[in-house]
């Protein structure tokens, strides 16, 4: 993230990133905040190391902004490789995979495709493709669009135990 030098436009870029800080963090479900805490913490740690500490940032960025954040570093090396970060992975994967073949059921019990679905809930058709693929992880709004959209709960598509 580059700072303006400006005092006023650094002012505007922080609250910018503050905004967009706190409307992910609002859709993220306990899982990803605990993440986001974790890394907090790493941060807030005098003990941490300014390479501990990019990586915790680069993890934050990619738990609260997936797959358009980090690039192919090691954003997420520094929690991946906790042994506690396991059963949160595949809890994500189990819940990803669980809507992308809810919604792909749904869809073609009543006949939808995926323009039509991405017409319903205002996003593009390769986004579409995208949340059905696994791709990248829906946000809580796009969940309550697609059930919506659907005429089904969040529950149905989403696992929430």
């Amino acid at each position: 993230m580059t700072i303006p030098s400006d005092p006023q436009a650094a002012k505007q870029h922080y609250f910018r990133f503050a905004t967009q800080f706190l409307r992910a963090a609002r859709e993220c479900d306990a899982e990803i905040l605990e993440v986001v805490a974790r890394m907090g913490d790493i941060l807030l740690d005098d003990q941490s190391s300014d390479e501990e500490r990019q990586m915790a940032v680069d993890t934050i960025e990619e738990a609260l902004f997936p797959g358009i954040a980090a690039d192919e570093s090691d954003g997420m090396t520094l929690w991946e490789n906790s042994e506690e970060s396991q059963s949160v992975l595949q809890r994500m994967d189990e819940q990803e995979s669980q809507f992308a073949s809810q919604v792909v059921a749904i869809m073609k019990r009543l006949g939808m495709n995926q323009q039509q679905l991405a017409e319903a809930i205002g996003i593009t058709q390769p986004a579409v493709s995208l949340l059905l693929t696994r791709q990248c992880r829906p946000q809580k709004r796009t969940v309550r669009k697609v059930a919506q959209a659907l005429g089904v709960t969040e529950e149905e598509i989403w696992p929430t135990a």
